[in-house]
């Protein structure tokens, strides 16, 4: 079963996920109806300008365009497992470039394999990343956990280190279990957190190797309802 997360994001927010996302080059599906109808037209997020948004379509040079120039257009970019979705106008398109209004405000529909534990109260979340003689390292508050993944808001100068498809590290000390679980993840979205110089980051979990038993120990507190005291350190 997929959960669906979806909130609207204001136009600050909207802004700050497109910029994080250029770094990332995500698949942006465009189509009539980007909630429900088939997909158009394929194409990859090349930059976020002030007024326009550049793409490259998939296949180049064989892009059968179904819109017609300044069309409505829905757009449904792909940020595993967070989608955005935006309508906007078609400005220009090439076989090799397209080019959309920038949109003043985005939705996003997160998609979980599983639903989120929200906490009683928040906690400490300290991460590690980057090179292992010199770490970064930053302190957070956890918002939310599941088996696959967690939430948690950290400053804005802690985000703008970060890119979606980082790697970052966590040691975990859940309620009643002394022994410490230890968790690789890659970061899946950055959000503005609604207050200033905040930001939502929503990280996944990496399956196998050293991780596994801790996601499987993981797993059987968050289906025990044990997560309401959780700590977190850095790793390192």
């Amino acid at each position: 079963m997929v959960n669906l997360a979806r909130i609207v994001l204001d136009a600050e927010q909207s802004a700050h996920v497109l910029d994080q996302a250029v770094r990332a080059h995500p698949t942006v599906v465009l189509s009539s109806n980007p909630d429900r109808g088939p997909a158009a037209v394929e194409t990859h997020l090349l930059d976020a300008l002030p007024h326009a948004v550049l793409l490259r379509p998939r296949l180049i040079g064989a892009l059968a365009w179904p819109f017609s120039r300044d069309g409505a257009c829905g757009c449904r970019m792909l940020m595993w497992p967070v989608h955005y979705l935006f309508e906007t106008r078609v400005l220009e398109f090439h076989s090799d470039l397209v080019i959309l209004v920038r949109p003043e405000s985005l939705t996003m529909l997160e998609r979980r394999r599983s639903p989120r534990t929200r906490l009683a109260r928040s906690c400490d979340v300290h991460l590690c990343w980057g090179a292992t003689q010199t770490p970064r390292r930053a302190v957070g508050k956890l918002l939310n956990l599941s088996p696959e993944g967690m939430a948690c808001r950290v400053d804005l100068a802690t985000a703008e280190e970060l890119s979606v498809g980082d790697s970052v590290e966590a040691l975990l000390i859940l309620d009643g279990d002394s022994e410490r679980i230890e968790l690789r993840a890659v970061v899946r979205s950055l959000t503005p957190g609604g207050s200033p110089n905040t930001c939502l980051l929503g990280v996944e979990f990496v399956v196998g190797g050293r991780s596994q038993s801790s996601i499987r120990r993981l797993r059987d507190h968050v289906g025990a309802h044990r997560v309401s005291n959780l700590t977190a350190e850095y790793v390192g």
